[in-house]
Formats: structure tokens, sequence, C-alpha cells
């Protein structure tokens, strides 16, 4: 009996799930992040106790499918990579919000602290270059690259020998 049509397997004869995927559920999702959503929040069901309905706005694919997604659709992956460089920034927006949060006297000093230590933290991770802590190194001094050989540096060391015999 012959394999089904696609591969000599049988294995693309379109049986199975299809994908969901869409690019624009990819926008969307990378949009989130690019906000500083993590995708474990952007990817849990909203549940009963909330008081929001979900709808085909707030309807997200689980993370599982989201990490095959990765696999499957490398444009997807791209963006996604762009979208958490840019929610680097997000979070040193936030860092800012949370700051004038402890000056209006809407949060704890000591909370706050932490919070911004996160964001910092996050941001160095996710965008080094920019928000990574920096360490200038310098050096100085001669670097002599000729090379010798090892023949010619005997030769050197036996002059300098004889010429300090001499000046005793």
């Amino acid at each position: 009996m012959p394999a089904p049509k696609g591969n000599q397997y049988g294995l693309d004869s379109g049986c199975g799930r299809p994908s969901s995927y869409t690019q624009d559920m990819a926008d969307r999702i990378c949009a989130r992040i690019a906000m500083g959503h993590s995708l474990r929040s952007i990817c849990e069901p909203i549940t009963e106790e909330s008081d929001t309905k979900e709808t085909e706005e707030t309807k997200f694919p689980t993370i599982r499918t989201v990490y095959a997604w990765f696999r499957t659709h490398e444009e997807f992956l791209k963006q996604y990579a762009h979208a958490k460089d840019d929610s680097a920034d997000a979070d040193n927006d936030r860092i800012a919000s949370v700051a004038e949060d402890v000056l209006a006297g809407n949060v704890d000093a000591n909370a706050a602290r932490v919070a911004i230590d996160a964001f910092k933290w996050m941001a160095g991770k996710k965008r080094p270059k920019k928000y990574g802590d920096r360490t200038h190194t310098e050096v100085s001094g001669e670097l002599n690259l000729s090379t010798i050989t090892e023949l010619a540096l005997d030769d050197e060391l036996m002059t300098l020998l004889q010429a300090s015999k001499q000046a005793e």
C-alpha cells in the first residue's frame, strides 16, 4: 500500500492537529513581550476569579505551543528576540515609574529598592551593551612584536654577559 501524499512515510498527510500559528498572534505576543510582560504572564489562562472575561484579544496559546512555534517558525523566533531586547527598555522605564511612586509616598522605599534592583538586573541581562555593568580596562606599556629566534636570543645573551664581565 503506497504512503499517502506528502512524504514517503506519510508524516505530512494532514493528520494531526493543525497549527494555530498566525502572524497576527505572533505580533500580539511580541508586542506584549516588548512592553515588559513575561511569556508566562501572557500565556497563562484567565481564571474564573478574575474580573476579566476572555475574548479573542486576550486569548493566547500555551507556553508549550509558543516554544514549538520557535522551532518551526524562524521569523517568529527572530521577532521574539527583538521584542526581548525592547523589553529591556521597558524594564528601564519601570525603574523611573517605581522611583516616582516612592517620591509620591505610594511605595515603601525598601520594597522599591528590591524592585529597582530586579529591573536593573533584568535589563542588564536582556541588553548588556546598553544596561549592563561596564568595566573599563586600561593597558599601558610597550609591546615589541619583533620575532627573535632562539639562536639570536642566545647570541644576544652572550653579548650582554661579555659586556658585563668587561665592565667589572
